[in-house]
């Protein structure tokens, strides 16, 4: 008999993949706040796959993640002239930050509602492996988000924006796939 409950085990744990925190994009965020949340949860991913890129032995692995931290700028880019185009406003980070409602305003998550820290704090010790099958997890996500927003838009700017990132989102997806395949 163990004494102590759940307390006292010093076994074998589980430890999965960093989990999503909360449902995004609420049907009734304005277009303003939609963008602003989605250049954000971009820049989390993006400090996500530098801080994979730089950790990773393999160059390949690496080079792959750098090359998916500098696409998140791109679509950074095209959010920003996207949140201009909607709002009048030029998009600053701050001003960015001071849209997104709720929770999210106050820490930097990645694409799928994932905190940053916890997905960083994960990392160490992960196979490569295991960081590509997480990252092909959260670009699903963000492959569904955009072909949802896109679908959701009322104008053509949105929807032609939305529709461009769910394509990138889809190159990552077939890059992660094919470097997770690689690692099988």
């Amino acid at each position: 008999m163990m004494k102590g409950g759940m307390n006292a085990w010093k076994g074998i744990t589980a430890h999965g993949f960093p989990e999503t925190s909360m449902p995004l994009f609420p049907p009734t965020l304005p277009p303003g706040q939609t963008i602003a949340l989605a250049w954000l949860l971009e820049e989390g991913t993006r400090h996500f796959y530098d801080g994979v890129s730089a950790m990773l032995n393999d160059p390949t692995a690496s080079g792959l993640f750098r090359d998916l931290a500098s696409a998140e700028e791109r679509h950074k880019a095209l959010l920003s002239s996207l949140y201009a185009e909607v709002t009048g406003k030029q998009a600053q980070e701050d001003d960015l930050s001071r849209q997104v409602p709720g929770d999210l305003a106050h820490g930097s998550f990645m694409e799928g509602g994932i905190r940053l820290e916890e997905a960083l704090a994960w990392l160490p010790g992960k196979r490569a492996r295991d960081i590509l099958e997480f990252s092909i997890g959260m670009e699903t996500n963000a492959y569904d988000r955009y072909l949802t927003l896109g679908r959701a838009a009322t104008s053509d700017l949105p929807r032609r924006v939305f529709s461009k990132l769910s394509r990138e989102e889809k190159q990552h997806l077939q890059r992660l796939t094919e470097g997770f395949e690689q690692t099988i």
